[in-house]
């Protein structure tokens, strides 16, 4: 097949399963698949996996089992991506691009998913079953576009983390919200169980990570580790909020 009649078709394809499928992101990832012959995934900004290839095994490459059995990547390997500019990377890249570090058993091809301008999540895929070819840096663009589109859906809300506790909070740090009763009422509305000892605890990543790229996902990483904490960025920090019942229950 002819490389402009392979682009059309996987356009075509591509096209279908926006309209047609309820699979969502995963049936683009299917599509993917079926067209590049390799195994395909997305993550979004806080490493983790938002759909992936799910009928293939790479039973050495780490990243990919982590991804496929956890749903997240460890922070070893975060660091090491970090460490190793692939975060910078594919911030940077407007093209897809090859990649293979000390990490990874198999190279991989990379491109970022932009919606209005801003980076999103990451596409790649994963040379196992054959080696990339010239047309597959053309096909990843052209799945990327689509599920750029796809994220833009009503389902979309799935992938935002709770944006009306981080305007309660923006806006209570920037003092734009003063009145108590007002302050009750957001919190009612928002469901949110507020003991009687709050703290706010802010986290600086920039030692760790100058770029700031692994900030998403350390907030994720230390939300959980703050018993009932609410996490979220402001200011290129880590804010989280806690509240407990006693003031030792901190400890």
């Amino acid at each position: 097949m002819r490389e402009n009649d392979k682009l059309l078709q996987f356009t075509l394809k591509l096209l279908d399963a926006l309209a047609n499928s309820n699979k969502g992101l995963q049936g683009l990832v299917d599509v993917g698949y079926s067209m590049l012959g390799n195994p395909i995934m997305i993550t979004d900004k806080n490493w983790r996996a938002i759909a992936m290839t799910t009928d293939i095994e790479i039973p050495d490459d780490v990243g990919w089992n982590e991804l496929l059995v956890n749903g997240f990547l460890s922070p070893e390997l975060v660091s090491a991506g970090i460490r190793e500019n692939l975060a910078e990377r594919i911030e940077q890249s407007k093209e897809p691009f090859r990649w293979q570090d000390s990490g990874m058993k198999y190279a991989r091809l990379f491109n970022k998913v932009m919606i209005n301008g801003k980076s999103v999540a990451t596409v790649s895929a994963i040379e196992y079953n054959r080696p990339f070819t010239e047309i597959d840096f053309a096909l990843i663009k052209i799945l990327s576009d689509s599920i750029a589109a796809e994220m833009q859906k009503e389902q979309f809300h799935q992938f935002t983390r709770g944006m009306q506790f981080e305007q309660l909070i923006e806006n209570l740090l920037e003092r734009r919200l003063k009145d108590p009763k007002v302050i009750e009422e957001r919190i009612k509305l928002l469901n949110i169980g507020i003991k009687k000892n709050v703290y706010v605890f802010v986290f600086d990543v920039s030692e760790f990570d100058s770029k700031k790229y692994s900030i998403s996902y350390m907030r994720d990483v230390l939300e959980k580790m703050i018993s009932g904490g609410k996490a979220l960025i402001y200011d290129n920090k880590i804010v989280i909020v806690a509240s407990f019942s006693r003031a030792q229950d901190i400890f």
